[in-house]
């Protein structure tokens, strides 16, 4: 496995850092993999909240938030399980780490 120094994050061959944070999944065209659900996150929003004006790319900083979040959770649940000595990612352990992810989570 290689890797990609790229300012304060670390990918593997395959990804590439966001703003020096985040390693998302790059295509070999060097284009993100997969696209982003804007039109649903824009809805999700404004039938929650149907007054609140939303500016043009604010849909992708909430797409990014959470996937940093299932990110994080992801990796908290895995250290758990190795924790545990179980080879496989349970519910028990997302349970187990759930809480502490959505205070660091808070800002």
């Amino acid at each position: 496995m290689s890797l990609l120094h790229t300012g304060d994050a670390v990918c593997r061959r395959g990804y590439r850092a966001v703003q020096n944070k985040v390693c998302v999944v790059v295509a070999a065209s060097g284009r993100m993999a997969g696209s982003v659900p804007r039109a649903s996150i824009r809805a999700a929003v404004k039938k929650r909240l149907p007054d609140l004006r939303l500016e043009t790319n604010v849909d992708l900083l909430i797409y990014l938030n959470c996937v940093l979040f299932l990110q994080r959770l992801a990796r908290e649940a895995r250290l758990k399980a190795i924790e545990d000595r179980c080879s496989v990612i349970k519910p028990a352990h997302v349970k187990a780490v759930a809480k502490m992810v959505l205070k660091k989570s808070r800002g």
